[in-house]
């Protein structure tokens, strides 16, 4: 696999043409999918995100349902709320208006995002200069087991789908803006980051790395991290100044209950479901209740901030705790060890074999000297690892960076390949 066999796709006609194919492809894999898998058996946040969405369809206003979590969210069904991320009941509820409330239209334009990826992960590839590794990438994400037989991702009533376009997208008219250095690519990716904001809350701690990136690397400093700043926040500022207008304050979510429950005395580094199943009864929320007997009348905004406290008081009375949690998050974030156990999370095992081939193909990028590509792709990752940390890791959060991943370990199998070719000319 030399450089004049590689050269091929280094046609953009042909590139895109078998960018189209193998987005067909996972359209059809998708479509079948999502007609097997109906009518749609809902689970855990599903209920939730279903009647946000249903509810907003009859008034276009963003108030709780009664699927609200009393044990997690404050306030009471019909109230004001921000506890969830409103691009999903948005979407939802623009396909129940037209629709009818029949999940099955929102789930097959699910299908529709989620090969739209494929697409988009090879020009990433291609604006990074590796369009037979992009194209490579989006083949093996087309059959990814997480994203086509995961209980979060393709044709569920979950935002990971939504947002995994929306944040490679941003990184993709990234790659662009650094190769064209046009100011619409940088725009482009600044909203659609902020759209991904708007889609998954953790997405926010990666706006300041990316507008410190674009500093870094414009040739005009102030005013593209300015813009960038700027066209990122438009979205995120209406949501939080929504926020600010209808609870009092200008939030980004009140949902902030993960930094206590991936924290507590009783966290163990993945989510403590006993919170989950025994709900107020559990130990977590029972101490809770022991030094906030008025938890259960809180509102939505007094809950958040209650969550907020006991999380920072409970890692600065055991900071060794909060130590002793850092590698067992990391073993869970990077590997299918979600409850430590295999079962269901053998879909997960393709991420640890990419992560793999990741590390060569993070050797290849260094070896072309070109250090805005390896930190373009590696600022997702410390992003949402950063979130995980700080909360709990969850393969279901995690979903988001595996694009990234997955392309890093095509430039890495296609580099060993190469490897192995040489080898053998040179045996020969």
């Amino acid at each position: 696999m030399n450089s004049s066999s590689l050269s091929q796709f280094n046609d953009f006609k042909k590139f895109i043409t078998l960018a189209l194919i193998i987005t067909a492809v996972a359209l059809g894999i998708r479509l079948f999918l999502v007609y097997k898998n109906t009518p749609l058996k809902k689970g855990g946040d599903e209920f939730e995100y279903e009647a946000l969405g249903r509810t907003f369809s009859e008034g276009w206003s963003f108030v709780s349902s009664d699927q609200i979590q009393n044990q997690c969210q404050g306030g009471k069904p019909g109230d004001p709320t921000a506890f969830r991320s409103p691009v999903l009941p948005f979407v939802l509820a623009v396909h129940y208006k037209i629709f009818g409330f029949n999940n099955n239209p929102p789930r097959i334009t699910f299908a529709f995002i989620s090969a739209l990826s494929c697409f988009v992960m090879a020009l990433f590839g291609w604006y990074l200069g590796f369009p037979l590794q992009g194209l490579l990438a989006a083949a093996i994400w087309a059959i990814w087991p997480a994203d086509i037989l995961s209980d979060f991702a393709l044709g569920r009533l979950y935002p990971e789908t939504m947002c995994t376009l929306f944040f490679l997208g941003s990184f993709t008219l990234m790659a662009a803006y650094l190769k064209h250095k046009q100011t619409a690519f940088l725009i482009g990716s600044a909203f659609l980051l902020g759209l991904s904001t708007l889609t998954r809350g953790y997405i926010a701690l990666i706006i300041p790395l990316m507008v410190l990136f674009v500093f870094f690397t414009s040739k005009q400093k102030f005013k593209a991290a300015l813009i960038f700043a700027l066209c990122s926040f438009v979205l995120v500022g209406g949501w939080m100044t929504r926020n600010w207008i209808m609870l009092g304050k200008p939030v980004l979510s009140t949902q902030t209950d993960p930094f206590f429950t991936g924290n507590n005395q009783w966290a163990r580094g993945s989510i403590d479901g006993e919170i989950f199943f025994k709900k107020t009864e559990s130990q977590q929320f029972q101490y809770i209740l022991s030094k906030h007997p008025n938890a259960l009348e809180m509102t939505e905004l007094e809950r958040s901030g209650m969550w907020t406290k006991e999380a920072v008081h409970a890692v600065s009375s055991n900071p060794k705790h909060f130590i002793w949690l850092i590698p067992r998050k990391t073993l869970i974030f990077f590997g299918p060890f979600q409850n430590w156990s295999a079962g269901f999370y053998k879909y997960h095992y393709a991420f640890l074999l990419m992560l793999l081939f990741a590390f060569t193909g993070l050797s290849r990028l260094r070896k072309t000297d070109d250090r805005k590509k390896i930190i373009l792709l590696l600022i997702p990752m410390f992003g949402v690892y950063s979130a995980m940390l700080l909360t709990y890791a969850l393969d279901r959060y995690r979903f988001t960076i595996e694009p990234f991943v997955v392309i890093l370990g095509a430039i890495g199998l296609i580099e060993c390949l190469r490897y192995i070719s040489r080898k053998r000319s040179a045996i020969e």
